[in-house]
């Protein structure tokens, strides 16, 4: 599985729209959604509703925050999103997550 990001399109809430994540973040978000009995649009659009940033980002988060045990996302996480100075803070937080993801695979 390659790790650069790919563009994967889906539809929600009637809407075609498309997330840029990196082979692992989709395979994370679709298991996630398998996960909670859900389809993968209806997930996405619960996220698309609470995010703070673009969507591709914010489903990092949220998997991030999944990952860790705060499924729906903390306060923690929300507040650093609130308080980012920049687009590089938001990279970081997604760079976390990517890690972390990556880091669990492994294990298994």
């Amino acid at each position: 599985m390659g790790t650069g990001p790919k563009k994967y399109s889906l539809t929600i809430q009637g809407h075609s729209t498309s997330l840029t994540l990196e082979p692992i973040f989709w395979q994370a978000l679709n298991e996630a959604a398998a996960s909670d009995g859900k389809s993968l649009a209806a997930l996405v659009a619960e996220i698309d509703e609470a995010r703070t940033t673009n969507l591709s980002s914010a489903v990092r988060v949220w998997l991030f925050e999944r990952a860790i045990g705060r499924p729906g996302g903390s306060v923690l996480f929300r507040r650093q999103r609130e308080e980012a100075r920049s687009a590089a803070d938001i990279v970081f937080i997604a760079g976390a997550a990517l890690f972390q993801a990556a880091f669990q695979q492994r294990r298994a």
